[in-house]
């Protein structure tokens, strides 16, 4: 019993720094794609 709990608690820390990582990811891709947007209209 208590491996799967510790086990469960792993996955749901591995999960939330996956969660994270891929937040920060998907932002700095949005603000390049602004970058980019600006050059080309300016």
């Amino acid at each position: 019993m208590i491996v799967a709990f510790s086990a469960s608690i792993l996955a749901l820390i591995a999960a939330s720094i996956t969660f994270s990582i891929m937040t920060v990811r998907r932002r700095w891709m949005l603000e390049d794609l602004c970058a980019i947007e600006v050059k080309e209209k300016g």
